[in-house]
């Protein structure tokens, strides 16, 4: 009885949690200031006073619980009380980041030597204490004029755990999903008694020959977990303050998508984020390609938040040796490639990691934008470059959004949890390892942004199928995974006369890991106009040629025959379809079953790059502004101002490239930041690692 009233007190008390909207419109950059003991007054004031003079009017700061809490009830709040009245001195906000994950040592034992960390909760025992610090913290500052908002948990991206608590939420979770112990024992292929007799075992993350429903239930349910966490601790800050907005960081989205459940997490939060750090996150891309993954993430947590503003909550400032898995320091250029590109992306805020050098731990000497003379690196400079440019510019800036694309990629987390799964561990070949999903979908998104094509990123569960826009473009980029939702809403999507293009394994399997083409019939045959016959795999490079394009295309590890119905052969391969274009109700699909996308991510990008142009044409002939030419490694973002456009340009490449804008009618332009004798009427000259940020008006305005 009583644990059934704790449940219901919290289920009312989540439900009164109200997230509260920000209302600051133009951009702003901030950094970390990191506090630890052995720092004085004066140096955390300097530190606030440098940050207002570099226009940088946002400070974070950890909320380090260890550092508060150093005995048994004593709680020193010395250098964050500091840190606070020179805020409210200077004119400066503070997002603070709650840790209540990682007490002090004498809290509990599975805390000893840490600073901090990114864990969730291991058992209600900690929650239960972590009240007191929340209470303390949140009761001090709530009232200070320069708090900002309150940011829940740092990176909350912990891979499945079989902690106490989470296996204790998960029996809950599958008995709400099979409703009898005999449904989830046909199911897992188990033999339990009941759902409390379930015990976690090894092979519940085990990849390949395991049975799957287990793992998947498990993957599946820790998403939601996460963000049950999140969410109790909104709820506990809400008891003392009801005023100040959240906000937290999922972080290295390029790689650990799968493990999140970004909508859910949008829900709980007034602003969604993510941390960007290439040294840690961009090991799978190139240095070359640094700049458009900046765009790529950007563009996927905009299209998330959408009606909420959204950060990069953390990016990378400074050098690092030793505390990132590829050692390096931004330049200055990247800097400002990195930031433009996140502001050129719709960012409200872009939030560096970190101001001022740590003293201690793995991170100490590294990452800062001041030098060891607490004077502003030329990091910070570009930085503040930046800030005085928005300043100046504000009325502009205020308004700005991204426009719209008429071209969407989606991204599945359900792809990408079942390539986790079923990669080939035994293979270095892209095609069958866990991110050729998210590989093949940023190669299209390079082809079609080396040509100045915007594109739109969307998770699958967020894509509407029912767009009334005119004529879309969706590419399906080796989505291995297609739930019915997801074939029903194709099916509707290209009736209303939209495109689809559809490349590498797309559809054939379901979010349960089975095959769609064993056992039943290929659910979109009538739409794509045929089926899967066969899969051959020829090596690991090889090039397949379509009718209707003069370049073959790169393609990795295997093509698919296709059995044609209705779809026109546009392509073969040893005497076998492999390609077909397929009219269905008012739009149509072009469907290439092969890794034609992983292929030009590894290789030429030239025909990808030609074939999307072809295939989107008619979406995108209107653009208001696009390049003439494909420019391998650049990019171009356009956003929408009260009375013209800005354009973010930018070359991650190795090459200095010269650049026609096609603009739609006559435009005036005005060079934002960048320098002016590049460019001449609408072309540009680029260098290596150069952005350009260009305000356009219509001619007679």
């Amino acid at each position: 009885m009583i644990k059934n009233m704790k449940k219901l007190f919290f289920t009312l008390l989540i439900l009164s949690i109200r997230v509260v909207s920000f209302s600051q419109e133009v951009p702003q950059l901030g950094a970390e200031i990191y506090l630890e003991p052995g720092q004085t007054t004066e140096q955390v004031t300097g530190w606030v006073k440098t940050m207002a003079e570099m226009k940088m009017p946002v400070v974070r700061v950890f909320m380090m619980w260890n550092y508060l809490e150093p005995m048994p009830g004593e709680w020193d709040f010395s250098l964050y009380d500091a840190l606070f009245k020179a805020a409210e001195e200077f004119g400066v906000k503070i997002t603070p980041t709650l840790v209540p994950n990682s007490p002090p040592f004498h809290r509990g034992k599975s805390f000893f030597f840490t600073t901090h960390n990114m864990a969730m909760f291991e058992n209600e025992e900690y929650k239960e204490k972590s009240k007191i610090y929340i209470q303390n913290v949140v009761e001090r500052y709530k009232n200070s004029k320069a708090l900002d908002s309150w940011w829940l948990y740092n990176e909350p991206g912990q891979a499945p755990t079989p902690n106490e608590l989470a296996i204790n939420d998960f029996k809950p979770w599958l008995q709400k999903k099979y409703q009898t112990i005999d449904v989830l024992n046909k199911s897992w292929q188990s033999y339990y008694a009941n759902f409390e007799e379930i015990q976690y075992d090894n092979l519940w993350i085990s990849k390949g020959w395991t049975w799957q429903n287990v793992s998947l239930d498990w993957s599946n349910f820790w998403t939601g977990h996460l963000n049950n966490q999140i969410e109790w601790l909104a709820s506990e800050v809400r008891k003392y303050d009801q005023e100040h907005p959240f906000h937290t960081n999922p972080a290295s989205l390029v790689t650990s998508l799968r493990i999140y459940d970004l909508p859910g997490m949008k829900k709980i939060v007034s602003s969604l984020g993510a941390s960007m750090h290439p040294s840690w996150h961009f090991t799978s891309v190139p240095r070359n390609k640094y700049g458009l993954t900046v765009s790529w993430q950007n563009n996927l947590i905009y299209n998330v938040a959408r009606e909420k503003p959204y950060w990069i909550s953390e990016l990378q400032a400074g050098n690092n040796l030793y505390s990132g898995q590829n050692p390096m320091c931004p330049t200055p250029n990247d800097i400002a490639q990195w930031v433009w590109t996140s502001l050129g992306s719709g960012s409200k805020r872009v939030i560096f990691w970190l101001l001022n050098n740590r003293m201690q731990g793995n991170e100490s000497a590294e990452w800062a934008l001041l030098d060891f003379q607490q004077k502003p690196s030329e990091r910070l400079l570009k930085a503040q470059e930046i800030a005085e440019i928005l300043q100046k510019y504000s009325k502009d800036f205020d308004t700005a959004k991204p426009i719209v694309s008429p071209v969407t990629i989606i991204l599945s987390p359900q792809t990408l949890l079942l390539q986790e799964r079923k990669q080939n561990n035994n293979s270095n070949i892209p095609a069958v390892k866990e991110l050729a999903h998210q590989k093949a979908a940023m190669a299209c998104y390079n082809s079609l942004m080396s040509q100045g094509i915007p594109v739109t990123v969307k998770l699958n569960s967020m894509f509407n199928w029912d767009t009334n826009e005119k004529r879309q473009v969706l590419i399906l980029p080796d989505v291995m995974c297609l739930t019915q939702d997801d074939i029903n809403g194709i099916e509707r999507f290209v009736k209303n006369g939209n495109k689809v293009i559809a490349t590498g394994l797309t559809g054939l399997y379901d979010e349960n890991e089975k095959t769609w083409v064993v056992n039943r019939d290929f659910p979109l045959d009538k739409v794509f106009g045929g089926s899967f016959q066969e899969i051959f795999a020829v090596s690991e490079n090889f090039e397949i040629k379509l009718n209707e394009y003069r370049e073959s295309f790169p393609t990795q590890l295997w093509y698919t025959q296709i059995l044609p119905s209705t779809g026109k052969v546009i392509g073969s391969y040893n005497g076998k379809p492999v390609a077909v274009k397929n009219a269905y109700g008012k739009g149509e699909v072009t469907w290439v079953p092969s890794m034609i996308d992983l292929g030009a991510w590894s290789g030429s990008s030239v025909p990808l790059a030609q074939f999307l142009l072809t295939e989107t044409n008619e979406a995108t002939k209107d653009l208001k502004f696009r390049f003439t030419g494909f420019h391998e490694n650049c990019y171009m973002q356009t956003l929408k101002t009260g009375d013209g456009y800005i354009t973010v340009i930018a070359n991650g490449g190795l090459l200095k490239q010269q650049i026609f804008i096609k603009t739609n009618k006559p435009m005036k332009s005005e060079i934002l930041y960048g320098k002016s004798s590049c460019l001449s009427g609408n072309s540009l000259t680029i260098d290596p690692n150069e952005t350009f940020v260009i305000k356009w008006f219509e001619q007679g305005l």
